[in-house]
This record gives C-alpha cells, sequence and structure tokens, in this order.
C-alpha cells in the first residue's frame, strides 16, 4: 500500500464506518468483496505502524506541489452601507 491508495482506503473505510454497519453488510451494499475489505484494513494497519501520523497525513508527493487559482466566476462591486441613492 502506498500514501495515495492509503488515502483512498482511508475515505472508504471513513465511509464504512459512517454506515453503521457490519462489514458484511457494507460489502454487500456497496459490491465489494468482504476478503478485499478484510485484506485492505490489514494491509492499512501495517501501513500506518509503519509510519508515525505525521508522515499519514502529508499529501502524496505528486499532489505535493499542486496548485490551483480559484477564480470567482463574476465579481460584483457592493455599494458602501452608508452610501446614499
Amino acid at each position: 500500500m502506498n500514501a495515495e491508495s492509503y488515502l483512498s482506503w482511508k475515505n472508504v473505510y471513513g465511509d464504512f464506518l459512517k454506515s453503521g454497519t457490519s462489514k458484511e453488510n457494507y460489502c454487500l451494499g456497496k459490491g465489494l468483496a468482504l476478503k478485499w475489505f478484510e485484506r485492505q484494513c490489514r494491509k492499512a494497519e501495517t501501513y500506518e505502524r509503519r509510519f508515525s501520523a505525521e508522515e499519514l497525513l502529508k499529501p502524496p508527493e505528486n499532489l505535493k506541489d499542486l496548485f490551483i487559482e480559484l477564480v470567482p466566476d463574476k465579481v460584483e462591486q457592493q455599494k458602501p452601507e452608508n452610501a446614499s441613492l
């Protein structure tokens, strides 16, 4: 398991925890194989033991320098509150 697959798995596992169902029912509802789900749990545990919590929270190397500029579609000018009409 690498950093990218670990982060993806954490999303799946978080969804499972929110569901409040058993592993069997969760996998059945999502169309996942129970053996795959359990194997991913073990791989994630091994991955977590291998790295510190700080390292686990770092973004994957390929996303580290990703920069996205957010530009609004339309900028509305607001009148000052005390401006007269």
